[in-house]
């Protein structure tokens, strides 16, 4: 048993397959989900270490911007949501679905952007602000 957790690695190369790679990992999840005509995609791996589980999460999306359907866009992101708040919401809820069900103690390594306070620790129906401005 490893005395600290692996990570998941990121391609290097152009044209690699987009994502990271999640080599060693106890448990892996991959969604491409269509937010609102965006491509999303996220990843998490799951490692065991000696003294735990380290959970990795990463999401990208090709945001489309510019053009005569900027409006539009912004008008629908504020009523529906936004990928970038879709991503934040969806991770979030995979740490609480983690820490309800498992009754682990969950705590943040790191995240960027910086998350502020503790969202993952609140109910889920909470509305809590995750990212600095």
């Amino acid at each position: 048993m490893l005395d600290q957790p692996d990570r998941f690695k990121l391609a290097e190369t152009p044209g690699a397959a987009r994502g990271p790679t999640c080599d060693g990992a106890s448990w892996t999840a991959k969604a491409r989900p269509d937010v609102r005509g965006q491509d999303v995609h996220i990843v998490a791996c799951l490692y065991q270490y000696k003294t735990g589980y380290h959970l990795d999460m990463y999401a990208a999306f090709n945001k489309k911007e510019g053009g005569w359907l900027e409006w539009p866009r912004r008008a629908t992101g504020f009523v529906l949501g936004t990928p970038e708040k879709f991503i934040d919401k969806t991770m979030l809820d995979l740490v609480r679905t983690i820490r309800e069900t498992t009754k682990a103690q969950v705590a943040l390594v790191e995240a960027k952007p910086e998350v502020t306070g503790a969202p993952w620790l609140e109910p889920a129906g909470a509305r809590t602000q995750t990212s600095q401005p």
